[in-house]
């Protein structure tokens, strides 16, 4: 069952449970998120009928110099990510080899991505993170 996510946290505990089942190698330990806020979210069950229980959903997170966002699988949790400030490097099962992550970068992520995030600079990355998600995550 999904939960709320508590203060900080970043990733959805069942998509860290998913990725654990299916014995996929990366990092599972979440650490240095300096902030992760939600800034707002809607619901779209109004404009989308197909939707009800679903909303739109922005958080700021905020990455400290080798922080990390372990290894998980978008669950039903489409998204993207938009780099204000800093660099990650982000590891993906879609796509061959690291990727660096800068200012002005997106990445989209949708159902069935495993990937992480990692914070190799010396100082802050922060990215705007907007998704689709259970109205109990919002």
């Amino acid at each position: 069952m999904t939960t709320a996510l508590a203060d900080g946290e970043v990733v959805p505990e069942h998509e860290k449970v998913i990725t654990s089942q299916l014995g996929i190698n990366g990092p599972t330990d979440t650490h240095g998120i300096a902030a992760s806020e939600i800034l707002g979210s809607v619901g779209l069950g109004d404009d989308f009928p197909s939707l009800q229980g679903r909303s739109l959903r922005a958080r700021r997170v905020t990455i400290s110099p080798g922080g990390v966002v372990g290894v998980h699988q978008h669950d039903a949790r489409p998204g993207v990510l938009y780099m204000l400030e800093g660099e990650l490097v982000e590891v993906r099962s879609d796509i061959e080899g690291a990727i660096s992550r800068k200012k002005g970068d997106t990445s989209f992520e949708k159902g069935g991505v495993i990937h992480w995030w990692r914070n190799d600079s010396k100082k802050v990355a922060t990215a705007l993170v907007v998704d689709i998600v259970p109205d109990n995550l919002k």
